[in-house]
């Protein structure tokens, strides 16, 4: 039975020892009969780091009003007292090493330090900070506190040349970051308050700053009540235009379901879209929650503990809007512990929350993005890489991060091509190239790259970011693809060759014989005639071949059981190869059934048993095994025309002196041979390529110099039982007295043809081309009694032609001849009895024989 667990949280190790925060989840499922647990784990460091962050500033927050309420609290005579608890306060929690309050002078021309707070083992500067002239000491920094700016130096070494001043000023302090914010009444800094960082660099968000700013607003209501009660009722009306001008939420409201509100600024009152407090404060605490049970289970909470900080609820706006908000809550009571009011205060993060949802989207992109993304710093060292980089580079996050790309260098490129890329990147432009770049494990793959650099706001390089394809699979395909074309091409070729040369054949090998039967055997010419006819017979056979290779020559499948053909060929295969060679068969056991034509597969067997000895005239090894095999996906790899499945393979390995790689791009093209001239054709392999193809099967290569050679056929299984081949029938060359329509393109076979037919008593209505084989047939309709068409004629094929002839008369019987099969003919009239095949070149004698038979089985079928 399925279960699955709670998500929990827990610190996880990394490789590297470091730890970090992750939710795992686990689930129990049944795997092959037992019981398996299977978990998974996802990284929230940034979900910690957010809600540290959150936590942080709302902390902060709450110590500001606790340091507002400590000021108010004390009596005048403490308020210097109070100051440096602040400064202690917040400089404790910010993690600072100073913490200090400097007083302008009236004219703002000299600073005084007039408060201090150190850290532990840190060497207060108070009193070697008096009179500074701001204006020629510190130029830079005064002008920003002269614009009333928050001044945030995270790296005082970082400082600009303009501010070089200041550099030397802060570092004769040991002084590494600082933030600083400026003390303002009526609008002009009448000091700073500030935070220095000795023992190492600081890092704070920039939404601390106003917290920052609220701090400085209460140090200068302090200070400015010190001097006068006037100046203490201009602070505190400061602090409550603070109070309706800061951009946070705040709000007063009654308990109760039916809560009021008694309070609220203008923040508070424009996040809802009310133009105003006062008509902010005429809605109801209902009026905000999206949810109304939400706003229940937060009432709770708050009640049970008294405060609730920085919760994120789903609200509403006042037209129904749907915004979330950060809320933060606390009850307030009077001295008999009833409840007064709620005081609270609401943060707009819809933008916080889009943003990170949207950065959740981006790393989940780059993160399953199928190419490979590398982050680098400007001087070149890698900061982060996704997940597709590891697995494209076999280098793990934590090997790569630290580390340059010069670890995937292959050394197949030279400077000028390095040299070229900085110097594009350096420009400012996007670098695109393929780029051949090494694995982890020495291994070499291609990459489509483009790397951009990455400026800052100030126009600076800060970054260079990749983003690189893999296309080593693709490249390989392509150029399998190109070979495959060139094969096909070749064979396309090969095919229209070999059909025209049948046609010229036809004629040749045809007239030949019909001169000699004219001819009295112990003529002269006899003897020369019958070498032309020999010629062209085997002239037919190199056709043949031709046809083999392009997938074009007439098959007769049949299932077979390879095994048992390969045994009866093994006698004439030994004597082949000679005593010079070990000949061995291996049959594979229970070995599947093959649908195969018998002659075809046995020439593809002799083709490579052929090519096998002629590798060995020294003697050797030649082994042909058998045995069943599982196309799967690890084959495919690399192997996109392959097709999954299950093969019967036939192999045929020798030791002979092998082939180089150039050798093998080349080895199944027709009339391409390593032999010497005159001892081979070339196309012993081409037509072993071309038959398996045309038996949907593959054939592949392997072989190095002086290791000898293996051909591997693959072909698909077929479920039937074997049938033994049955031997032809013995074929009647007689005549006979009935009407053929003959329907030939080629002028010169059409005469042949028609003379063959004619002397053998038969009626000929002779065609140029399909259509008018039609014509000739409603003009005759009902006269014919067999149509001898050729497959392939213009203006309509032999096909079209019996279709449009069998509308007329269906049962019409016909005999096409051709130098190769038309598959789509062949396919669809498979079942049809009627149709008949003899395949060019062919003698006088085939003909009329094969012209009877057609005729023989009409007859039969009619009674």
């Amino acid at each position: 039975m399925e279960s699955r667990e709670e998500p929990h949280e827990m610190v996880a190790l990394r490789k590297d020892g470091s730890t970090f925060p992750c939710e795992s989840q686990g689930r129990t499922i049944a795997f092959q009969g037992r019981m398996v647990r299977i978990a998974s784990v996802r990284d929230i460091s940034a979900r910690k780091i957010a809600e540290a962050a959150l936590a942080r500033r709302m902390n902060l927050e709450k110590i500001v009003r606790d340091i507002s309420a400590d000021f108010v609290r004390r009596p005048m005579n403490e308020l210097d007292d109070a100051i440096r608890f602040a400064l202690e306060t917040i400089g404790g929690f910010v993690g600072a090493d100073r913490a200090y309050v400097f007083r302008l002078r009236p004219g703002g021309d000299l600073a005084h330090n007039t408060h201090e707070w150190s850290a532990e083992g840190i060497e207060p500067q108070i009193a070697n900070l008096q009179g500074i002239a701001l204006d020629t000491e510190l130029p830079w920094f005064a002008e920003r506190l002269r614009r009333l700016e928050i001044c945030a130096i995270a790296d005082v070494a970082a400082l600009p040349e303009e501010a070089a001043r200041e550099r030397a000023h802060f570092q004769a302090q040991g002084i590494r970051s600082l933030i600083v914010a400026p003390l303002v009444r009526r609008e002009a800094a009448v000091g700073f308050l500030g935070f220095d960082w000795v023992r190492s660099p600081a890092f704070w968000l920039d939404d601390s700053r106003h917290s920052l700013t609220a701090v400085a607003d209460i140090l200068i209501h302090a200070l400015s009540r010190k001097e006068t009660e006037l100046a203490l009722r201009r602070s505190e009306r400061r602090y409550r235009e603070m109070v309706q001008n800061i951009p946070i939420g705040l709000y007063q409201n009654t308990p109760g379901p039916d809560g009021r509100f008694v309070m609220a600024n203008l923040a508070i009152s424009r996040m809802f879209g009310y133009e105003s407090p006062e008509e902010f404060m005429r809605s109801s605490v209902a009026d905000l929650y999206a949810d109304p049970g939400e706003r229940q289970e937060f009432s709770q909470r708050l009640l049970e503990h008294g405060e609730v900080v920085a919760e994120e609820l789903r609200l509403k706006k006042r037209d129904g809007t749907p915004i979330w908000g950060a809320v933060t809550a606390r009850v307030v009571r009077d001295e008999s512990d009833n409840i007064v009011y709620f005081d609270g205060m609401i943060e707009d993060i819809t933008e916080r929350k889009n943003a990170y949802a949207e950065r959740e989207r981006l790393a989940a992109a780059i993160g399953q993005a199928a190419e490979s993304v590398i982050v680098t710093a400007a001087d070149g060292t890698i900061q982060y890489v996704n997940p597709a980089f590891e697995r494209t580079t076999g280098y793990s996050r934590e090997e790569a991060i630290g580390q340059t790309p010069r670890i995937l260098k292959s050394g197949k490129h030279d400077e000028a091509f390095y040299r070229d890329l900085w110097q594009t990147l350096l420009q400012g432009r996007t670098w695109e190239k393929r780029i051949v770049n090494k694995r982890k494990d020495g291994s070499l793959f291609t990459e489509e790259a483009a790397i951009s650099p990455v400026r800052d706001a100030q126009g600076n390089i800060v970054h260079f970011v990749a983003v690189n394809r893999n296309v080593t699979r693709e490249i390989e395909l392509e150029e399998q693809l190109r070979q495959s074309q060139k094969m096909e091409a070749v064979g396309q070729l090969a095919g229209g060759v070999a059909h025209d040369f049948n046609n010229l054949l036809q004629v040749i090998i045809g007239y030949t014989e019909m001169a000699r039967r004219d001819l009295d055997p112990r003529h002269t010419a006899a003897a020369a005639l019958a070498q032309v006819t020999a010629a062209g017979n085997r002239a037919a056979e190199l056709v043949g071949q031709l046809l083999a290779f392009s997938r074009r020559q007439v098959m007769r499948p049949a299932s077979m059981d390879l095994n048992a053909a390969i045994d009866v060929m093994a006698k004439m295969l030994r004597r082949i190869v000679g005593e010079h060679i070990r000949f061995d068969f291996r049959p594979g056991s229970e070995l599947g059934r093959i649908y195969a034509d018998r002659g075809m597969i046995e020439q593809v067997l002799m083709n490579l048993v052929v090519n096998a000895r002629d590798a060995m005239p020294n003697g050797g090894a030649l082994t042909v095994s058998t045995e069943n095999v599982t196309i799967d996906e690890s084959f495919l790899q690399g192997r996109p025309w392959a097709k999954p499945g299950l093969y019967v393979r036939l192999r045929v390995a020798d030791t002979g002196h092998g082939m180089d790689r150039k050798t093998l791009e080349r080895i199944f093209e027709p009339f391409f041979s390593t032999k010497e001239m005159g001892k081979g054709t070339g196309l012993g392999l081409a037509t072993a390529y071309g038959i398996v193809k045309q038996h949907n099967g593959m054939i592949l290569a392997s072989s190095e110099p002086g290791q000898g050679a293996v051909f591997d056929v693959y072909l698909p299984t077929h479920a039937e039982a074997a049938i033994p081949p049955r031997e032809p029938d013995e074929l009647s060359a007689r005549g006979g007295s009935e009407t053929i329509l003959l329907a030939e393109d080629e002028p010169m076979v059409r005469d042949l043809s028609r003379k063959i037919l004619e002397r053998a008593g038969y009626k000929v209505l002779a065609a140029q081309d399909g259509a008018e084989a039609v014509a000739i047939f409603r003009e005759h309709i009902g006269k014919v009694d067999l149509l001898l068409l050729d497959a392939v004629m213009p203006n309509a094929s032999g096909r079209t032609a019996l279709e449009r002839i069998r509308n007329l008369q269906p049962d019409m019987p016909a005999l096409f001849a051709s130098g190769y099969s038309e598959d789509a003919l062949f396919e669809d009239f498979a079942s049809d009895d009627t149709i008949h095949l003899i395949q060019k070149p062919f003698s006088a004698n085939t003909l009329l024989a094969k012209v009877r038979e057609t005729l023989d089985a009409a007859r039969g079928r009619h009674g």
